[in-house]
């Protein structure tokens, strides 16, 4: 049983969902912690996260992109959630993205591949124009 799962939303430990060809760059997905008012913390997670960070050879910095706008994060931090508070992590910097929701985003998808389906009937392969 992992101590840093734990801290997790859901045991939603950071997963690896993307890499560059090139090996020097990569993307790992996972839940917010469960830091809540108290800003509770967790050795072990930060332990985790820092050894995520230096598996990048030529980047100091580990960044942790939030996406939901910070209002959202400090309201599921009242309910015993939250975010990352990048003092809390060696060498890591907090971003927050400001997406509204997951419906915003699944939105913009089905718009970006409906034309991208319109382009593939009519035989174009150039990137579309993005309105």
């Amino acid at each position: 049983r992992s101590r840093a799962a734990a801290f997790r939303s859901g045991r939603r430990l950071p997963v690896l969902c993307w890499k560059d060809a090139f090996g020097v760059a990569s993307i790992c997905r996972c839940s917010q912690p469960l830091v809540g008012v108290a800003n509770k913390r967790s050795a072990d997670d930060e332990a985790l996260l820092r050894a995520i960070g230096e598996t990048n050879p030529i980047g100091d910095t580990l960044h942790i992109l939030d996406c939901r706008p910070k209002l959202n994060a400090e309201v599921n931090q009242v309910k015993g959630k939250g975010y990352e508070h990048a003092s809390n992590y060696a060498a890591t910097r907090l971003t927050f993205m400001n997406i509204e929701n997951i419906h915003a985003m699944r939105s913009s998808l089905k718009a970006f591949l409906a034309v991208l389906k319109k382009q593939a009937a009519a035989g174009e392969t150039s990137m579309p124009e993005l309105e």
